[in-house]
């Protein structure tokens, strides 16, 4: 994934963004996020622009990414889940006022 996140948002620096990841470990490793989730080190990180965006500016900027891309489809998938429920093949060729008085 990250090797991905690096071709879409810092194209060219696949050198660099491997190098603050092997000391971004060594930091995790060493104790300095020892008590953190995976998830609290990223939203620090993100967050705390001033002080770590000196030693991984690459990184804060792909865990800022990475927070916001959704975990799974879920939301959209019960959509239209919802949507095929309600607009079946035959209520499909009703107008809308007739689905509106279907419902009621």
């Amino acid at each position: 994934m990250l090797q991905t996140l690096t071709d879409k948002f810092i194209p060219g620096q696949d050198a660099t963004v491997i190098q603050e990841w092997n000391s971004y470990k060594q930091h995790v490793l060493v104790g300095a996020f020892k008590d953190k989730t995976q998830a609290e080190i990223m939203q620090l990180l993100a967050s705390e622009k001033d002080e770590w965006a000196e030693i991984y500016p690459n990184l804060c900027l792909l865990f800022s990414v990475g927070l916001v891309i959704p975990v799974s489809s879920v939301n959209c998938e019960r959509d239209f889940s919802t949507m095929n429920r309600v607009k079946t093949d035959l209520r499909n060729r009703l107008k809308g006022e007739h689905l509106a008085a279907d419902s009621s």
